[in-house]
């Protein structure tokens, strides 16, 4: 292959629930069909109300075949016959489950280009027989990294150096930079910003903690998880409860981004971190924790601070990026400029050369 202009293009994803990979997805159906291949998404979970499939391309095709898990043998079946009718050039897997069925099922139906994308650091999060099935389905085609943390983690579970490639995710910089020209900026840098699932991994609620012993701030907290009830009680725990607004999952990130003046990301576990490009295409700077996904985006006091995991050392940074108007500044011009370097067309155009090697 040679272009992918008429490739007949599977995507397999678990949901298209609003959430960072499924953002990835959604750009990348969309650009891969502007580009001229035909392009399917197939998701294996239950529908979700108001998911981003309402943001694909009329010309991308969605479909739902029912896979409940990795036992569900009956699903894998309807997956690997649906995908032998499409008779697809290349099936592109994201996430742990469609990862399994996804390539399994295209190697059965002898597709010529299959790509599985690893999105995490799952050093301490998948079980043994999750890394195993890993090392065996590797041989089915290539891996893709969205980080160079991420290949190695892979390489230090058994998947072969060789057959990684990284391919950093990207964003559709136009549905951000609409969103500056549509917003007038008049803030005095007390509105911080997270935006991701309320899951332990994201050690919410270290910021939390930190804008409920301020005074004068506020923390839009922007998503949904098992987590949420303990991190709103965290926030009633504080001296200063109402600094903390739970806005739950929206599709209105770039105006939220926009009505703030930092992001925090206090993750311990984080493979790519795509919400810190979001917000470089918004001009904002980041605070976030130093682990090694986010340490390849973000620039310590250029970009944004990176601070280690204590409540006093965030409460610290979001002090100094309230009150030194010339930091922020200076850290908003960086984190625009670096937005440039992680458009979906860049990263499409780093796939192809994955897929048509």
């Amino acid at each position: 292959m040679s272009s992918i202009v008429g490739l007949r293009i599977t995507i397999i994803i678990n949901s298209l629930a609003v959430g960072g990979v499924q953002r990835l997805v959604v750009d990348q159906a969309n650009e891969l069909a502007r580009q001229g291949a035909h392009v399917r998404i197939i998701f294996l979970e239950e529908d979700v109300r108001d998911g981003l499939d309402t943001e694909l391309d009329r010309a991308v095709c969605v479909q739902r075949i029912a896979v409940k898990g990795n036992k569900d043998l009956l699903g894998f079946v309807r997956l690997w016959r649906h995908v032998c009718r499409e008779r697809s050039d290349v099936v592109m897997t994201h996430m742990w489950l469609a990862n399994n069925h996804g390539r399994l099922a295209a190697w059965c139906a002898r597709v010529p280009c299959i790509a599985a994308f690893e999105h995490s650091i799952y050093d301490t999060k998948k079980p043994l027989h999750q890394f195993l099935a890993d090392r065996l389905l590797q041989y089915c085609g290539d891996v893709i990294a969205v980080s160079h943390a991420v290949a190695s983690s892979l390489t230090r579970h058994g998947i072969c150096a060789n057959r990684i490639s990284v391919v950093p995710n990207g964003i559709c910089l136009n549905r951000y930079m609409g969103a500056v020209h549509e917003m007038k900026r008049h803030h005095v840098g007390r509105t911080f910003i997270f935006v991701g699932r309320l899951v332990g991994d994201k050690m919410v609620h270290i910021p939390i903690e930190a804008a409920t012993s301020l005074p004068d701030v506020r923390l839009l907290v922007v998503g949904q998880g098992p987590e949420q009830n303990a991190l709103v009680r965290v926030a009633e725990r504080g001296a200063y409860p109402g600094n903390v607004i739970f806005l739950g999952v929206r599709k209105d990130v770039p105006q939220l981004l926009l009505a703030s003046d930092c992001l925090v990301l206090p993750s311990i576990r984080e493979g790519f971190g795509l919400v810190i490009v979001e917000a470089y295409a918004c001009g904002l700077p980041v605070i976030v924790s130093g682990v090694h996904g986010t340490r390849e985006l973000v620039e310590h006091d250029k970009t944004g601070l990176i601070v280690d995991g204590s409540v006093r050392e965030w409460m610290a940074a979001m002090e100094k990026m309230t009150s030194d108007h010339k930091l922020r500044a200076r850290l908003s011009i960086s984190a625009l400029a670096q937005a440039g370097h992680y458009s979906i067309e860049s990263h499409v155009r780093q796939l192809v050369k994955v897929l048509t090697r």
